[in-house]
């Protein structure tokens, strides 16, 4: 049965109250992936908008109950790690400062209050616009396409919508497009038009403006960013 129609003005007040009273943290946000030492995962119930709403406003679908393993894609990471991509609509935010002061709270001890800019140990990480390749490569995180699944034809064209000659299975420039469609799906959100490098037929890249830095400590590292509408939160903790 399909779910009932949210009142977008009111779920935004409501979401607002939640996160700065407490009653909802960052961490309860929905997240676009998760790659682990295991796979990687996605939220079982898409990453567009009305799906986003509808997760935030159920509270009980947690990620760890509602993440699903894709079979197209693998990852690699240091150590025993696990990286997670979360979002939120930016209106919910006065401004950007305000985000990052609200996230760090994923970090923060209650008494000991830390200020992102001054206390990150790596501020070259900063930059204006940063495609979804260099924030992996920052958090040195590999995201691979899983050329086993692709050893079947028809994946590979099912995944790509359009004819793939057999000629092209094994070459290279295959595993490239793939990886690219696979990415630009999954940053896809549906309802933002303010977005440079969608990628919807597979060739754009995902980038992001303003990635910052924000807190690491040897076993976590936080950043953010923002892309169209949205505020993006990156979260690599390994050992």
């Amino acid at each position: 049965m399909a779910s009932a129609t949210i009142n977008p003005t009111s779920f935004s007040c409501q979401l607002r109250h939640d996160l700065f009273s407490g009653k909802l943290e960052m961490a309860d946000l929905p997240q676009i992936m998760e790659i682990n030492s295991s796979g990687v995962y996605v939220h079982r119930d898409g990453s567009r908008g009305q799906e986003l709403m509808q997760c935030l406003k159920s509270k009980g679908q947690d990620w760890m109950a509602a993440k699903v393993a894709v079979k197209n894609l693998g990852g690699t990471g240091p150590g025993d790690f696990t990286f997670n991509v979360g979002f939120i609509l930016m209106e919910h935010f006065e401004s950007r400062s305000q985000f990052d002061e609200h996230f760090s709270c994923e970090w923060q001890w209650p008494d000991d209050p830390k200020d992102p800019a001054e206390n990150y140990v790596e501020r070259d990480g900063k930059k204006e616009s940063a495609s979804f390749e260099e924030v992996l490569e920052f958090f040195r995180v590999r995201l691979d396409c899983n050329m086993n699944y692709y050893k079947d034809h028809a994946n590979v064209e099912q995944d790509l919508g359009r004819k793939v000659d057999n000629r092209e299975m094994d070459s290279k420039l295959l595993e490239c497009e793939l990886r690219a469609k696979a990415v630009s799906t999954l940053f896809d959100l549906g309802d933002d038009d303010d977005v440079e490098g969608r990628g919807r037929s597979g060739g754009g890249q995902v980038t992001f403006s303003n990635f910052q830095p924000l807190w690491s400590d040897g076993n976590d590292t936080f950043a953010s960013a923002r892309r169209g509408r949205y505020y993006f939160t990156f979260h690599l903790s390994w050992s």
